[in-house]
């Protein structure tokens, strides 16, 4: 009996404890239950707001004192500066804060009257919860400020580093003095890119963040980049000039006809100008202007300087650029360097097994000139007779004109010209198409006036094909190594009648014997042809600075004139009261025979030999040698105001032949791993000739250039020469 009372004891106490636990749970539950029904309660109280231009901060503190909570956030994480607008009409404070909060990227918890605040992931418009009722809410968002500082990896500041908001062009600055920064973002922001020359680049996420600090790293791979900077190399990190490099596979983006115009944007302190014209050269600046005479920088390619033209060379073939800028990277090519230099370096075989490449490309460009001319032939003749009533030029009574005649209002005739009868309507015997001749003899041209105006820029323009194809070998071994590349590159000009070819080849060996001596060569050998009215577009040229062109004359001559007459013929100036201007449709068609054939032959051939371990003789020689043959047509334009006295062909002949001979003795030698001592002595000789002449003769029977040549012209004799040594 005694032992079974215990038992029973036992279970009683367990039972008690359990209950106990029972109670407990019990009682915790329906707190829950009861807290989470006042957080409901609190949600559903109603509220009548009107916000307007205020922080989020002031407005979360009215919002609070209306419907008795309290909101608890970080500052920072909400980004409570920014200004808000919002009304809301008896509607639910759950209804209000998602309309309020969601847009500005924050979410909420309840706990009894205790709203906590929390940034929340951007979600599109289109999820965001509306309203209901008379309920309208307007959110202005504005910019918050990141602070922050730029380091390198020992600790010290890095001034002038730059900062960008990724996938932004316009958001971004530059540290000061001491590594700082400050930049104004908009709301969302998540990535800015900082960047200095010497470190890479590196992203750092602001995501609810105002204070950053950046540790670059330094790029061991550009520091130790070997740069070309006159009769030797250096690594990146010795120079101390003004030296910049340019990526060789940036330039071949730019579908240009020469390595000059590719250079444009992509230095700073350069400036590039094209004139525009197919194969046309390109106007390079370094810093400004350094001369009063010629600016053009020196060009120095593969150790050969030269000053000409860069449209006979392949910019394909061009494996490194450097663009010296100061005086003193410049300095050892002397006066010549007076305006900057860049030194090209072409392709070179490598070591492998052959290696053939192809490549090309297409395309079109547009020309488009909008100068908002008047082109209503009557809307020109109202603004003609409101200026010659104002200025008091009147004629009988009213203002005259050749062509608009000489009544109260502008009259647009019908025939601009008959002969040499001007302003005429239809009905007039002197507009009988049995008259016309378009001869000189007996010149009767009749020329119809086109009411609807002629756009003289839109008949000369149009889309224009450019298009280029590249093949190249490369290959070797340790003793012998080659590259060579094929190109033909077409551009036609913007301007009818206009165009660009250029064939070339480029051959660059290197052999080498008994592992001390290197005999190679660097060749280039390029035919070019330049077509049309701009044939001869050199930097030197004026053409396209003149108004006389057709660009010019497009703007100059008047709308009422018609490309062509009643009979197909060029129609112009001739008429009276329309002044000098030529048809620039005529121009560009006359001139399509116009042309420039250029041969050139670039390069070097040189001989390196390492005489000691750390001493290296070099004898280079190179030659620039240009031949260019140009000849160019006169045509009759008798439908001109001021018209040819007869048509003429001049045939002109031009060559410079520029020799570079170059010997070098190169000494460097490395003391341990910090210190180097390079010693560079040489001597180099240049020798310049060219000589050039031209033919022109007049009176030809034909206009056809397959019968016009020097000897069939019957007047005009004229020549002339000049040369230089």
């Amino acid at each position: 009996m005694k032992k079974t009372f215990y038992r029973q004891s036992y279970l009683l106490k367990i039972m008690r404890i359990s209950l106990i636990q029972l109670f407990i749970i019990i009682g915790f539950s329906e707190f829950a239950v009861a807290f989470d029904g006042f957080g409901q309660e609190v949600l559903n109280r109603r509220l009548t707001i009107n916000i307007r231009e205020q922080k989020i901060g002031a407005a979360l503190e009215q919002i609070g004192k209306l419907s008795g909570v309290h909101f608890m956030y970080s500052p920072e994480l909400i980004r409570s500066q920014r200004k808000v607008t919002f009304s809301a009409r008896e509607e639910k404070l759950e209804s209000i804060l998602d309309n309020f909060l969601t847009p500005l990227q924050v979410s909420y918890e309840v706990s009894g009257k205790q709203i906590l605040l929390k940034r929340a992931p951007s979600k599109p418009a289109s999820n965001l919860p509306e309203g209901a009722g008379t309920s309208v809410k307007t959110i202005q968002s504005i910019d918050f400020q990141v602070k922050g500082t730029v380091k390198d990896a020992t600790g010290g500041t890095i001034p002038g580093a730059t900062i960008v908001l990724k996938g932004s062009s316009s958001v971004g600055t530059t540290t000061d003095a001491d590594g700082g920064f400050s930049l104004n973002v908009p709301d969302g922001s998540t990535t800015l890119v900082v960047s200095s020359i010497g470190f890479l680049t590196q992203e750092i996420d602001i995501a609810n963040k105002t204070m950053v600090e950046v540790t670059l790293q330094s790029d061991i791979k550009s520091l130790s980049e070997v740069v070309v900077t006159g009769y030797s190399s250096q690594s990146k990190r010795d120079i101390t000039g003004a030296v910049s490099t340019v990526d060789a596979t940036e330039l071949t983006k730019v579908a240009a006809p020469n390595v000059a115009q590719q250079l444009q944007g992509r230095v700073a302190g350069v400036t590039v100008t094209s004139n525009n014209t197919p194969g046309g050269e390109a106007t390079v600046r370094i810093r400004g202007f350094g001369t009063i005479n010629n600016n053009d920088p020196l060009y120095v390619i593969d150790g050969v300087p030269t000053k000409g033209g860069l449209n006979s060379i392949n910019p394909n073939n061009i494996e490194s650029m450097q663009v010296l800028k100061d005086a003193s990277s410049a300095s050892i090519y002397g006066s010549r360097a007076a305006n900057g230099v860049i030194i090209i370096t072409t392709k070179k075989g490598k070591v492998g097994a052959p290696r053939f490449t192809f490549n090309s490309r297409a395309g079109f460009q547009t020309g488009k000139v909008d100068l908002g001319l008047i082109k209503d032939p009557q809307q020109f003749g109202d603004l003609l007779w409101t200026q010659r009533k104002n200025a008091g030029v009147l004629t009988n009574g009213n203002p005259s004109h050749q062509q608009y005649g000489n009544g109260p209002t502008a009259v647009v005739p019908d025939y601009i010209l008959a002969g040499s009868s001007y302003g005429l309507f239809e009905g007039d015997p002197k507009t009988d198409p049995s008259l016309y001749n378009y001869n000189r003899t007996g010149f009767y041209q009749i020329v119809k006036a086109n009411k609807e105006g002629t756009d003289w820029h839109k008949e000369i323009l149009r889309p224009a094909a450019i298009q280029e194809y590249n093949i190249g070998a490369n290959g070797g071994t340790e003793n012998g190594r080659y590259a060579i590349a094929l190109n033909y590159f077409k551009q036609d000009g913007v301007l009818i009648h206009t165009s660009f070819d250029r064939y070339s080849i480029r051959s660059n060996t290197e052999f080498t014997f008994k592992k001390r001596i290197r005999l190679g060569e660097n060749l280039e050998l390029s035919y070019t042809e330049n077509k049309g009215y701009y044939n001869a577009n050199g930097t030197a040229s004026s053409t396209n600075n003149q108004d006389g062109n057709p660009i010019g004359n497009g703007y100059r001559i008047p709308s009422i004139i018609p490309v062509y007459d009643i009979m197909g013929n060029f129609a112009a100036t001739r008429a009276a009261g329309l002044g000098p201007a030529t048809n620039p449709v005529a121009q560009l068609w006359r001139s399509r025979n116009n042309q420039t054939n250029t041969l050139r032959a670039f390069g070097n051939a040189y001989l390196e030999v390492d005489v000691l371990k750390d001493l290296t003789a070099k004898s280079s020689i190179g030659i620039d040698f240009i031949n260019a043959n140009r000849v160019s047509y006169t045509l009759l334009d008798l439908e001109e105001a001021e018209i040819e006295a007869a048509n003429a062909m001049t045939n002109g002949n031009a060559y410079d032949v520029n020799w570079t001979w170059s010997n070098t003795l190169n000494y460097t030698k490395n003391l341990g791993t910090s210190h180097k001592i390079s010693v560079l002595a040489g001597t180099e000789a240049i020798k310049g000739t060219g000589r050039d002449f031209s033919g022109t003769r007049t009176t030809f029977f034909s206009e056809d250039p397959l019968y016009m040549y020097l000897n069939s012209g019957t007047a005009g004799i004229a020549n002339t020469g000049a040369g230089y040594e």
